[in-house]
């Protein structure tokens, strides 16, 4: 299980980083939701995503109060769908 939460926690720093990125096109607003889709057969657990995600959005001023939506599809990729922005 730790492996899977490093896993995650990796995989999610570099995501927070394109996200962060995004938002410097929007100086001053905020995210308001992240839509994520990931593959069924990728190796990432929900419940520690979302767990990562919480942690980030609580750090950071740009994410406070935003949610995480996750959707299934085929294969193995991992991305994000939408950036809601208020």
């Amino acid at each position: 299980m730790q492996r899977e939460l490093n896993f995650t926690s990796d995989m999610f720093s570099d995501l927070f980083k394109k996200i962060s990125e995004r938002m410097k096109e929007y100086p001053g607003r905020r995210l308001r939701r992240v839509v994520l889709q990931i593959g069924k057969s990728a190796t990432v657990i929900p419940d520690a995503l979302h767990f990562t995600f919480n942690i980030y959005a609580a750090a950071n001023d740009i994410m406070k109060n935003a949610t995480l939506e996750i959707l299934s599809r085929e294969g193995a990729k991992f991305g994000i769908k939408l950036l809601e922005i208020e």
